[in-house]
């Protein structure tokens, strides 16, 4: 398992799956198999848990493969950003890739919340809406910073 507490707040994914934490908020990072750390399941821990966080991306393609949409906790379809500031920081744009595979967006920031991107590419996002047609891969709320580094 994989542990986030104030004082430390870095992850690093060690999984290239889609799966779920089972119990956002109790400080360790719990998909069900021992040692895993998905992207999906760290940033639902790190949403639960709040304040500043960060997360690092080994080289891979890291597909969401969960489909559902109209939730805000990052359990199903987009990555869900619900608050504080979450820095993830890939390998490289090259070689470090977050992949919607077209189930949903890639990325929902909600109020409140901070994102930053360094050394990944994000795509195949899909809009719901005509009018999220420049949002298909990032949905950013009404007042969310959205941060994209190192281009």
């Amino acid at each position: 398992f994989g542990t986030i507490e104030d004082d430390d707040p870095l992850l690093t994914v060690n999984s290239t799956f889609d799966k779920i934490d089972l119990a956002p908020g109790d400080g360790v990072v719990d998909t069900g198999t021992m040692h895993e750390i998905t992207l999906r399941a760290a940033i639902m821990e790190a949403n639960a848990i709040g304040g500043p966080d960060a997360i690092v991306l080994p080289a891979g393609t890291y597909w969401l493969t969960i489909p559902g949409t109209g939730e805000d906790a990052a359990a199903k379809g987009d990555l869900d950003i619900a608050q504080g500031g979450l820095t993830i920081t890939g390998a490289g744009a090259g070689s470090t890739v977050i992949d919607a595979a077209g189930l949903d967006r890639v990325f929902h920031i909600l109020p409140g919340a901070v994102l930053t991107l360094n050394g990944v590419t994000i795509r195949s996002g899909r809009m719901r809406r005509w009018f999220y047609r420049v949002a298909s891969v990032i949905m950013i709320a009404t007042g969310v910073w959205f941060v994209v580094e190192g281009w």
